[in-house]
């Protein structure tokens, strides 16, 4: 198993700490988090596991791969089985990045043929395509508030758009290469970015600004704020 993607699976009311691990054979692994023991193998993917998200509560995991696929996957609590119950196709090459809608009703997509897609979460349906960069992307966060995302692209931008009308408000620039991971803090003011130049930069979303750069030894894939927005992790 070549693990590439980690996504946990809290859900405190039904004492659920697991988590699901995405593999570069195209299968997503199950594993328990008490003894790290694989509970269940998803099966599907023909190509690499770029990114999964996860809805604890009602058992769904989604998952996005090089195969230009997502698999919407639907589990059994009792068994902790999970079988496909959508495949969505919309995507014409690698599909790099999830994001989960704060209301977990919806969760938007994003691949290296620079195109986002807003999707329902309980049919698969897609909502809204839209493709307004000439440069693949490559991360997105959707904000706290649900009211807007944030996508890293290949050309060193990072694109606001809002949810709701699904159109681009803003750019942030000051990188020099490809945007590899975002994450919005959670009181919603700040935005943390890591880029291919080896940066870390810190904006302050209210002026659309970065405020600190931080030099780093390599590339991380992944950066998450804490829920107190003091740490980020990465």
């Amino acid at each position: 198993m070549y693990v590439n993607k980690l996504k946990y699976n809290y859900d405190d009311d039904h004492k659920n700490h697991n988590f699901f691990s995405g593999g570069k054979d195209g299968n997503i692994y199950y594993v328990s988090l008490n003894n790290n023991k694989i509970i269940s193998k998803l099966q599907g993917h023909l190509k690499k596991v770029n990114s999964i998200i996860s809805q604890p509560s009602n058992s769904i995991c989604i998952s996005g791969s090089n195969d230009k696929t997502i698999r919407v996957w639907k589990g059994d609590p009792d068994t902790n089985e999970f079988v496909t119950s959508h495949v969505i196709t919309k995507h014409k090459d690698n599909v790099h990045s999830l994001s989960l809608h704060p209301l977990e009703n919806y969760f938007i997509s994003s691949s290296k043929d620079s195109i986002w897609i807003l999707h329902d979460m309980e049919t698969g349906k897609t909502i809204k395509t839209c493709k307004s960069s000439p440069s693949p992307f490559k991360n997105l966060s959707i904000h706290p508030d649900g009211m807007m995302f944030g996508i890293g692209s290949e050309d060193s931008n990072i694109y606001i758009y809002d949810i709701k009308s699904q159109e681009y408000k803003a750019s942030l620039t000051g990188h020099t290469k490809s945007i590899e991971c975002i994450s919005f803090s959670e009181n919603g003011y700040y935005l943390a970015s890591i880029s291919k130049d080896n940066t870390l930069k810190l904006w302050d979303l209210r002026k659309a600004t970065s405020f600190q750069t931080i030099e780093l030894e390599d590339t991380p894939k992944h950066i998450t704020f804490d829920y107190s927005g003091k740490y980020l992790s990465f």
